[in-house]
């Protein structure tokens, strides 16, 4: 009788070795597939910004791109509350840009204002020091 309890805490220890190692390399495969993917939305986002850069370098045979650039911008501009996925699709399907690229337009008009803003504020501050 007592082999049998030896065998058992042999088990029982392995099973918690074997628990332990198996949750460890569900944390470490969980890491690694959460850098990829940020990995790789971080590299598709940059790749949606640089083709939003080519349409806003205006050229003979950009044109057309850049007047859908410029029509997207100020629609969004125009939008004062939420931007909402009804608007979104109206930009997608209406000027031709995909989910991506218009996720970047909006991030892009929302840094200009705040860009703006602070431009204007450091003035305020300037003035506010100057007196």
């Amino acid at each position: 009788m007592p082999d049998y309890i030896k065998i058992h805490t042999l088990v029982e220890e392995f099973r918690r070795d074997l628990m332990k190692q198996l949750e460890e390399f569900e944390m470490e495969t969980v890491r690694e597939v959460e850098k990829r993917v940020e990995k790789r939305a971080t590299q598709e986002y940059r790749s949606n910004i640089k083709s939003i850069t080519k349409l806003a370098m205006l050229r003979k045979d950009n044109v057309e791109n850049f007047i859908r650039l410029v029509k997207a911008i100020e629609a969004i501009e125009n939008r004062k509350g939420e931007i909402d996925s009804s608007f979104k699709q109206d930009l997608k399907s209406r000027l031709g840009f995909n989910d991506w690229q218009v996720e970047a337009l909006i991030d892009f008009v929302q840094i200009g204002r705040a860009y703006e803003q602070l431009k204007l504020n450091k003035e305020k501050v300037l003035e506010h020091l100057e007196v």
